[in-house]
């Protein structure tokens, strides 16, 4: 069984399913001081990168022979912060989507008769942590855009957050019938359930959530800064979180059942590409690679 060296925060299903095929030493973080003095080899063979560059991740990155990054945009920002490094040993491999189900239109129906929504109407969503920071304020610009009225919006955060978005959204005069939800359990029914799910983010790292949504067959749209725009059609890719062409786009989807299905059904062609297999099999080449 071959030996590798791997750098990771968390260990992730991957790796253990890596596990049953290498030898796999996982590296351990050390003190300035231990650096110094210990013993042990710094080179690492696969590093997963994640996050920002620091002095510690700056120190695997110069030290490892591959690193394994989620995006062009990822690996573009560590050429910035890391100068000299060498663009054969950054290796894009996307994520693959951490889901529970698969797809089943009574989980919808259930859903909808659940918390009083229309069964002729489609379900617009949005979810975060943080509801101002991943911008809700843009997502409700374009909801207040749109001209269709087909719709319910849902929108789920933690009961805090739920709470400010009602007292800002109370300011607004919205005419859509909006479901707020907190903290709810199993987030990939929510997703399950959604036919369109706008992530108005104005962040920059790769939102996962974006292969989560069309895993299950939801119609996506995010800003073009965010990495996970790298996987998508750019019909879903927005110039901005509150690009004015959104509220067309969904307008359309809305007035046009088989356009929303074919673009719902092309969304779970595509993320076939994303699978968990073959995203394993990347690494697992990769890994075979090394001398």
């Amino acid at each position: 069984m071959k030996s590798i060296k791997v750098a990771i925060k968390q260990k992730t299903k991957l790796l253990k399913k890596l596990e049953e095929q290498f030898d796999i030493t996982y590296h351990k973080k050390l003190s300035f001081l231990n650096k110094l003095v210990s013993k042990e080899s710094p080179d690492i063979d696969l590093y997963f990168f994640n996050g920002t560059v620091n002095k510690e991740v700056e120190y695997l990155i110069k030290n490892s022979k591959y690193i394994i990054c989620n995006s062009v945009g990822q690996k573009k920002y560590i050429k910035e912060k890391v100068k000299g490094i060498e663009d054969q040993r950054l290796k894009v491999i996307y994520p693959y989507p951490v889901v529970k189900y698969k797809y089943n239109n009574a989980v919808q129906e259930d859903f909808k008769k659940q918390y009083g929504i229309d069964p002729g109407n489609k379900i617009i969503f949005f979810t975060a942590n943080d509801l101002l920071k991943s911008g809700v304020k843009s997502f409700f610009k374009t909801i207040s855009s749109l001209e269709q009225k087909n719709f319910e919006v849902v929108v789920e955060s933690n009961k805090k957050q739920i709470e400010q978005l009602k007292i800002l959204l109370n300011r607004q005069k919205l005419e859509c019938k909006i479901h707020y939800i907190e903290d709810y359990p199993d987030k990939d029914i929510l997703f399950l359930v959604s036919d369109i799910y706008i992530a108005s983010t104005v962040q920059k790292p790769f939102l996962n959530n974006i292969l989560k949504a069309i895993y299950y067959k939801t119609v996506v749209f995010i800003p073009k800064t965010n990495f996970a725009s790298e996987v998508l059609d750019p019909f879903a890719v927005m110039s901005k979180p509150d690009d004015p062409a959104t509220a067309f786009k969904v307008d359309a989807l809305l007035a046009n059942e088989e356009e929303l299905e074919l673009v719902k059904q092309t969304n779970k062609e595509r993320s076939k590409d994303f699978s968990f297999e073959r995203r394993f099999n990347l690494v697992r080449s990769l890994a075979e690679s090394l001398n």
